[in-house]
């Protein structure tokens, strides 16, 4: 094992044994909000099917308020002695492998061992990552699943392999069952795939192929059982009216920190919900009223938006827990110093193309639905290496200051 070996590996056990610290500080493992998840998982282990009490229903609907990948990990994992305990430690365990991915990915981009190493030492310490590892939520997977799909996509890329591209499709088709905010991403992607390499566009084509592939059975199953097409969530209606009406924040939340969804609806709105018997006509209702006053108020929509992108990259004032030091000045200081290393590779910045159109496409529909601060979680990585490239500039430039200045 050489020196970069055994240096990733230390990474990787000390990411998880930070994370298993913080589930024993935490302890938030005897009965944790699994939030929608869990409640779909149970309603599924009781066989009430893949329901959910959708908006204060007396018994569960058929659902696909959340994509499937998470919940059946919870349905597997609910059958396991000490359960909640034993999905945080397992979790914790993920981050060990997602530091190995994010070495890989930073590398595949064409940076070298050192920037690399210090992204996946800056994602084992980051506090919000390690206080993940603590969440029912997806957060851990979805991490894994898409730093592991551009890893998969930057090699098929620069070596036009079938086996790469098949797995960067499998994996962006799991990411989207988790995130379909992926699919924004997708045709800019594609265009840098096979920009300047037409040998790459059958590697492209299987990318396409295996992702439509692996969201398929579950799009198939949602037409099934709401007979309309739905391809992979139902609550895109949900959060475009949450990001779009009179009481708007550019947030999930109020001023008073509580939901939109569930604490600013008007009372005639609540009333048609309740009284419309499925999840689909439950949508339709929300994407009408949103639709309407995005064409009635156009002004006020558009100043929204840029809040939106706005607490999206730097600090949302609205959600409870941007309002931690513990959450804002990591990622603030974190976002300057990478600001600054994208200007110092200026001249090398093409390497970055995969990871900007993600940046793109997240940052567009975002602003167009809403966002929640976790969402640029999947973007830390890449900030952590360009950070380090600017750290490590500025290290450089300081030994050269301080020989100059010994020279007589």
């Amino acid at each position: 094992m050489n020196r970069v070996s055994k240096g990733l590996f230390a990474i990787a056990v000390f990411a998880v044994a930070l994370r298993i610290f913080a589930v024993f500080f935490v302890s938030d493992y005897v009965e944790p909000n699994a939030w929608e998840y869990g409640a779909i998982a149970e309603n599924i282990r009781t066989g009430k099917g893949y329901s959910f009490n959708w908006y204060e229903d007396e018994e569960p609907i058929l659902t696909s308020l959340q994509g499937p990948f998470y919940v059946y990990f919870l349905v597997a994992a609910y059958s396991l002695p000490y359960k909640f305990l034993a999905i945080q430690l397992f979790q914790s365990l993920v981050w060990g492998i997602n530091c190995l991915l994010v070495y890989c990915v930073i590398r595949e981009l064409g940076e070298d061992e050192r920037v690399a190493l210090l992204a996946a030492a800056g994602v084992a310490v980051y506090p919000a990552l390690v206080f993940s590892a603590t969440q029912l939520h997806h957060t851990t997977f979805s991490f894994a699943l898409i730093t592991g799909a551009l890893c998969a996509f930057a090699r098929a890329r620069r070596t036009a392999s079938y086996r790469a591209a098949a797995s960067a499709g499998v994996l962006l088709g799991l990411y989207a069952l988790n995130e379909p905010v992926v699919f924004a991403f997708l045709p800019l992607g594609l265009l840098w795939f096979i920009w300047r390499r037409k040998r790459n566009v059958p590697a492209a084509t299987f990318v396409m192929v295996a992702t439509v592939l692996t969201i398929l059975p579950w799009s198939v199953r949602n037409y099934y059982v709401h007979q309309h097409p739905c391809l992979v969530k139902s609550s895109i209606w949900q959060v475009l009216w949450i990001g779009n009406n009179p009481a708007a924040t550019g947030s999930l939340r109020t001023g008073r920190g509580s939901s939109i969804f569930y604490n600013e609806m008007p009372a005639e709105l609540t009333e048609r919900i309740k009284n419309a018997p499925t999840e689909i006509e439950r949508s339709a209702i929300l994407r009408k009223t949103a639709l309407r006053y995005i064409k009635e108020n156009p002004g006020r929509v558009l100043a929204t938006d840029l809040k939106k992108v706005a607490h999206l990259w730097w600090f949302d004032p609205y959600h409870p827990r941007e309002r931690n030091p513990l959450s804002w000045v990591p990622w603030q200081t974190l976002f300057l110093l990478g600001g600054a290393g994208l200007i110092l590779k200026a001249r090398d910045v093409r390497k970055y193309l995969p990871v900007f159109f993600l940046f793109i496409g997240y940052g567009s529909a975002y602003a167009i639905f809403v966002p929640s601060p976790r969402y640029k979680f999947v973007f830390i990585p890449y900030f952590l290496a360009l950070a380090a490239v600017t750290i490590t500039t500025a290290v450089r430039d300081f030994k050269v200051f301080l020989e100059r200045k010994r020279k007589p």
